[in-house]
């Protein structure tokens, strides 16, 4: 299994054990490894017993007949959890695994999900491109199912609410002629937490964000001058490069004040050497990584790591014990920055976010909005019949 593979299953079930709740019931149809399991701590069950989760992961791009298949799992109390790679045309499929036979459209896909008495009531996209973390319930359900209990009922409800925005936007890149509008299907999450590495950066400088993505941090950064990098053009100013076999140029470098580095680490074998060409150039550095999962990497190595390259951390966000993010500075030789420090950032301590109450802020505001929206509706009925 690559390494592209291994981080879009990782993804995909981070998606999903965010909306499942721990120790259900799980019959694991799915093709390949994916860490479903652990994450969710679930009780792997058998055909024949009480099934409350199908787990059909990498499964779908093999079904010859996608409604069958998922209609001999369907019963009133069994959900089902898929993870198709919805391009916009099955044609331009990247295979990622082998023997992938087919692939689906959202719309096809849907389509399929409803001829065998399922419904999609979550589809949440991944950061790595358009394959999402899709929940199937059947339509003729169990009341008591885990999915009507509190608190899995009100975490759905959410997630239901983010799928609409998310397709919505997945439906008009694909009309656009975007590949798969994966660029354009990055999480609110992760502009979050682009929006704090921005607040590492002083406004105004030259930046050359390096894995691009959906390019939030152009946005949020308030760059003279934006410079994307990525493996695939994100638009028509992308420069493309394989920084798992080619080295960043050092033109490219050159160029800017500050060099992105966010959410790259886990694709590199030796990170070390993307930095050591960055820091020959004696430039700064916005980088992140995660702290946990990461086997072979936990904080005081990526920080000796850094210190080895020749870089000092000047600043950092901490996101719970899961992911920082770190500016790195090359000083001079009077022990100063080349680069002043971003603005309020003078003297402050490493900001500590709290992902879970993040998590809990962002569920109250969408239920605001759902409020509001149909108090709105309603508003408009009772004008209407008067």
């Amino acid at each position: 299994m690559n390494r592209r593979t291994s981080l879009l299953r990782e993804s995909v079930c981070d998606l999903a054990a965010e909306f499942l709740p721990k120790g259900l019931a799980v019959l694991d149809r799915s093709t390949g490894e994916w860490p479903l399991a652990a994450m969710i701590e679930s009780v792997p069950v058998d055909f024949g017993e009480t099934v409350e989760l199908v787990a059909f992961l990498g499964s779908t791009e093999f079904a010859d007949d996608l409604a069958a298949t998922l209609a001999d799992f369907r019963g009133p109390a069994t959900a089902i959890l898929c993870a198709p790679y919805l391009v916009g045309t099955p044609g331009d499929l990247p295979i990622l695994e082998t023997g992938w036979r087919r692939a689906y459209t959202f719309e096809a896909f849907s389509a399929e999900v409803e001829r065998a008495g399922y419904q999609v009531v979550v589809c949440v996209f991944t950061a790595q491109g358009p394959a999402a973390a899709c929940l199937l319930l059947p339509r003729a359900d169990d009341e008591d199912a885990w999915w009507h209990r509190s608190p899995a009922a009100e975490t759905i409800e959410v997630y239901g609410y983010r799928s609409e925005r998310q397709i919505a936007k997945h439906l008009l890149a694909t009309e656009a002629g975007l590949y798969g509008g994966d660029w354009r299907l990055q999480s609110e999450q992760l502009r979050s937490r682009v929006r704090v590495a921005a607040a590492l950066i002083p406004p105004g400088l030259t930046i050359l964000d390096v894995g691009c993505g959906a390019m939030y941090l152009e946005s949020e950064a308030a760059p003279a001058r934006y410079i994307p990098v990525d493996l695939v053009a994100r638009d028509d100013r992308t420069r493309i490069v394989d920084l798992a076999l080619d080295d960043l140029p050092r033109a490219w470098v050159e160029e800017a004040d500050v060099v992105a580095l966010l959410n790259l680490f886990e694709h590199f074998d030796d990170p070390a050497r993307v930095l050591l060409s960055v820091a020959a150039c004696g430039k700064t550095v916005i980088t992140s990584s995660k702290v946990i999962g990461t086997p072979s990497l936990d904080s005081a190595d990526i920080e000796q790591m850094f210190a080895d390259t020749g870089f000092t951390v000047t600043d950092k966000a901490l996101f719970g014990d899961k992911l920082i993010l770190w500016r790195l500075d090359c000083l001079t030789e009077a022990g100063d920055l080349r680069l002043p420090p971003a603005p309020g950032r003078e003297h402050g301590a490493p900001m500590d976010f709290d992902p879970a109450e993040a998590k809990k802020a962002a569920n109250r505001k969408a239920k605001q909005e759902r409020l509001a929206a149909r108090e709105a509706r309603a508003a408009r009925l009772r004008n209407r019949d008067d």
